[in-house]
């Protein structure tokens, strides 16, 4: 039953039997209610008991070897939600928080490799909304997608901080609170071509363009606008890859001038245009 369009949330069991490997058509947050055993990822193996969060992408087949039968909640991602278009002002405004946070999350999976609740003193919040969404399944009011959509949000919030503290600079170590400050300012307002603007993002951190520049290229290695940009041609692989937007959709999306200007950039980063992508992996 679908209560949040593009999110699907429901329940599966396991036997003690080694289930086939297969992958999905979207993204998924895999958290483990009852049992134990290894999960394979990809051919990695990560141990597995109640309290275990995963995330999968479409790229990655998985497959469970029970050690006791298994429970989990399966809260899947469309690609509905990788398509920003909406029937009404109000509906978008609804969601304008919501995109940049389930964006970065799917985004900077490859540093959420295993369970992402390993640790992690957000464990017993994170257990309480999962049930919560459960709970909204099985007993859906006129409150539900409202629950749900909030539910879901804040989900996602505490996973892109965990995400976030996975983060390290080129020399391997943590990146520090200031820079984490400046990336989430650049995920809310990727939308934006005017909030993104160095000069706007300097003002908003009370520091002069060159100084918060030479500070961000010191601690990350690359400079604002080299991020800014990679960023979006991440946006734009998704998008060319998970959803049935034209390339001129995406372009407008993300505020290139226009599809030329995307293609342009893409094949800069890429080594070939956004359409011989979209191309490629439709084909």
């Amino acid at each position: 039953m679908k209560f949040f369009e593009g999110i699907d949330i429901s329940t599966k069991d396991f036997s003690t039997v080694l289930s086939a490997p297969h992958r999905h058509n979207y993204f998924e947050l895999l958290y483990i209610l009852n049992g134990e055993g290894v999960h394979i990822v990809n051919e990695s193996k990560f141990n597995y008991a109640p309290g275990a969060l995963f995330l999968l992408t479409p790229e990655d087949v998985h497959t469970f070897r029970p050690i006791s039968e298994t429970k989990s909640c399966i809260i899947d991602f469309t690609s509905t939600l990788f398509t920003r278009r909406r029937g009404s002002d109000a509906e978008r405004a609804e969601l304008s928080e919501f995109f940049p946070r389930l964006e970065y999350v799917f985004q900077q999976y490859r540093l959420a490799r295993g369970n992402l609740l390993e640790g992690r003193k957000e464990s017993l919040l994170l257990e309480s909304l999962i049930k919560q969404l459960i709970t909204e399944k099985e007993s859906a009011s006129v409150y539900t997608d409202i629950i749900v959509q909030s539910v879901v949000f804040l989900l996602l919030q505490l996973l892109a901080r965990i995400i976030d503290e996975k983060s390290t600079t080129p020399t391997g170590l943590p990146l520090k609170n200031r820079v984490h400050e400046i990336l989430g300012y650049i995920h809310e307002h990727i939308y934006s071509k005017e909030l993104l603007k160095i000069d706007g993002i300097a003002r908003c951190f009370h520091q002069t363009s060159d100084n918060i520049n030479r500070y961000f290229k010191k601690e990350t290695g690359t400079t604002i606008k080299h991020y800014i940009s990679q960023y979006k041609i991440k946006l734009a692989e998704s998008r060319l890859i998970y959803t049935d937007l034209s390339v001129a959709e995406i372009a407008d999306e993300l505020q290139f001038t226009d599809e030329s200007h995307l293609n342009k950039i893409f094949k800069k980063y890429r080594g070939q245009t956004a359409k011989a992508f979209q191309s490629s992996h439709r084909g």
